[in-house]
């Protein structure tokens, strides 16, 4: 399994801007995502909508959304998941999309 996720990770081709969300403990971190304002301030870093890919309890990952293919992502969450987080600290094997203009989270 662990060689697996390393192939997925370490892929040139799967190469992409990622940005770690957690708090400042570290510690059930995922939650910083509804901090209030921080969903703006993401989207004009980022410069429009974004990927969210729920590594554990304890941080996401943000990805632009140009930055970003869906089925690679949704993949390499499950094979992190299934490899590499306890189970008790797996949220989710989706992978959600922030959308800027209806502010809305759907899984893609």
């Amino acid at each position: 399994c662990p060689e697996e996720v390393e192939e997925i990770i370490d892929d040139p081709e799967n190469a992409v801007d990622m940005y770690i969300l957690t708090n400042k403990s570290q510690t059930y971190g995922a939650s910083a995502l509804f901090y209030p304002g921080l969903l703006e301030k993401i989207t004009d870093y980022l410069g429009g909508g974004f990927y969210i890919l729920p590594s554990s309890v304890h941080e996401v990952i943000l990805i632009p959304e140009a930055a970003g293919e869906p089925d690679a992502l949704r993949r390499m969450v499950q094979e992190v998941n299934r490899c590499e987080v306890p189970e008790d600290m797996i949220l989710s094997d989706n992978v959600y999309y922030y959308d800027p203009e209806e502010k809305q989270f759907r899984i893609v």
